[in-house]
């Protein structure tokens, strides 16, 4: 009866191995479940990665895009430059041009007021013409 016990409970301890070994080798050898965890794992890697390259693309486009519009203000940004550098030659042309009217009016009214200040007159329109010559020069 001993022995028999001893044969039944190496029997079980044997039974119980082999399927611990069973175990452990499907759980060693993706199978089943395992491979399709797998296969969904690697599908969505493949997602994710088109996902990362078309942001890449896009931030390619916007940062070329951001360099043109950057290109575009500095141009822009010059042709000020060159506006304000004109407007400031005009501004100075106009003021030429308005103390050579006063000038003008200055003489007309003197001529107005008779011959006797007729010399004067001709002075100033002379002044007035070489000082509106040499400002068209310039």
């Amino acid at each position: 009866v001993l022995v028999a016990n001893q044969q039944a409970t190496i029997d079980t301890l044997t039974t119980k191995l082999h399927n611990l070994e069973r175990q452990l080798a499907n759980t060693d050898s993706p199978t089943g479940s395992g491979q399709s965890k797998i296969k969904n794992l690697e599908v969505e890697n493949q997602y994710l990665t088109s996902q990362l390259l078309e942001c890449e693309e896009r931030e390619l486009s916007f940062q070329e895009e951001l360099y043109c519009q950057n290109q575009l203000l500095d141009d822009s940004n010059r042709e000020k430059q060159k506006l304000v550098g004109k407007n400031a030659d005009l501004a100075m042309e106009n003021e030429d041009l308005r103390r050579q009217l006063q000038a003008l009016q200055g003489s007309m009214n003197k001529m107005l007021r008779g011959p006797e200040s007729l010399n004067d007159s001709n002075k100033t329109l002379s002044t007035a013409a070489t000082s509106k010559s040499g400002s068209m020069d310039s």
